[in-house]
């Protein structure tokens, strides 16, 4: 497991260019995101996520939030429509992860049948320059095991994890008082529905 530490929320080009190197090879990447650290994943390597479900402790197959690096690029994965729009523009980026209806086809989460996708643009420039770099959306959890309260720092990662682990870790230190993402359900295309 290798460890880049960063210093003034910064990553360097090449930083960056190991980073997509490890997600496109079907590395697991632990970084900070707009809220807290997160596990990473390339979202169309089936293999990458059922290793991030190992690290986790995850049984059921279930759909992770997926970070976008513009508008394009998230309605290329999620049916989004001109309301819904103008919605997500007073939002993102941001910390605000929004479940939307789902292009199945584009998405692989090892289900067969994918209706609806969560799905955000971070206002986070190392991860928006990543996914842009990268050229497709990852997929991203909290670092926990399920059930668990996420870690604030990384000093324990490679003991707290007792089966599978990351691959690469990117420590920008302690990140105090931030709280997961919210949630927010616009499926019905009308109203907008806070589910965290």
């Amino acid at each position: 497991m290798k460890t880049i530490t960063i210093k003034n929320s910064r990553l360097t080009s090449n930083e960056i260019g190991e980073i997509v190197n490890f997600l496109n090879s079907g590395k697991i990447v632990v970084m900070p995101t707009d809220t807290i650290y997160g596990i990473h994943a390339d979202s169309l390597n089936g293999k990458a996520i059922s290793r991030v479900r190992k690290i986790k402790m995850i049984k059921a197959p279930k759909p992770f939030i997926l970070l976008a690096a513009s508008f394009r690029m998230a309605s290329a994965y999620a049916d989004i429509s001109s309301r819904q729009h103008a919605y997500l523009k007073k939002i993102w980026p941001g910390p605000y992860s929004v479940i939307l209806k789902a292009k199945p086809d584009k998405i692989c989460f090892g289900r067969k049948k994918i209706e609806s996708v969560s799905i955000r643009i971070p206002k986070n420039e190392n991860l928006r320059k990543i996914i842009r770099k990268l050229g497709r959306p990852i997929v991203s959890t909290s670092v926990n095991i399920h059930g668990k309260k996420p870690l604030a720092g990384l000093g324990e990662v490679e003991v707290y994890f007792p089966k599978a682990k990351p691959d690469l870790i990117i420590d920008a230190g302690i990140l105090k008082g931030r709280k997961a993402s919210a949630i927010v359900d616009l499926r019905d295309g009308r109203k907008p529905v806070i589910i965290r």
